[in-house]
């Protein structure tokens, strides 16, 4: 798997939303339905940490009672760009995913983009990670809020580090390259 360098590309608008966690995904798909229930189970210990983190949920058919909850920001239907603009500027994305088919393509498109991102080792299945840490790989609940702690901490330096292995995704999951690679190993 692999992402076009054309879904890369990042918004200039300015965007107003700060301190938040982000996940992308519809909450029709069961998966992504059970990942955004766990964040929203978890949010009383995340704001133990900070009572002022929001989650940021895009995608679409989020329920009216989850849309209208006051520490959710929902943005449906973003487009690309702008969506990579939101990744880019949040404290981290978050993906505590279960098992399902596939390498997930949004977690590719996060590590190629450099943002911090947190998940499940489902998240990451079938992805080869540099050994630097971000991304962060979490088991339990409880593991998942100390490395946010961390993360909160030290917001900068993770933010420069995934930045840095961002080069390493790039060379290895861009389709671009991908293609490049193939080209050249046939003839």
């Amino acid at each position: 798997n692999g992402i076009s360098k054309k879904r890369l590309f990042i918004s200039e608008k300015k965007i107003y939303e700060k301190n938040y966690l982000i996940f992308s995904g519809n909450y029709f798909f069961q998966p992504n339905k059970i990942a955004i229930n766990n964040i929203l189970k978890i949010l009383p210990k995340i704001h133990k940490l900070d009572p002022n983190i929001k989650i940021l949920i895009t995608g679409t058919n989020l329920p009216n009672k989850l849309i209208n909850h006051p520490h959710i920001i929902f943005k449906p239907k973003l487009k690309k760009e702008l969506l990579n603009l939101y990744l880019k500027k949040s404290i981290c994305s978050v993906m505590p995913l279960i098992n399902s088919p596939g390498t997930k393509l949004k977690v590719i498109e996060n590590l190629l983009i450099g943002v911090v991102t947190i998940g499940t080792k489902h998240a990451f299945k079938g992805i080869e990670l540099v050994k630097k840490n971000p991304p962060f790989i979490y088991k339990t609940d409880q593991d998942l809020i100390k490395l946010l702690n961390m993360v909160l901490k030290n917001k900068n330096k993770f933010k420069k580090i995934a930045k840095q292995n961002s080069q390493f995704y790039i060379k290895k999951y861009l389709m671009e390259n991908i293609y490049n690679n193939f080209i050249k190993n046939e003839f």
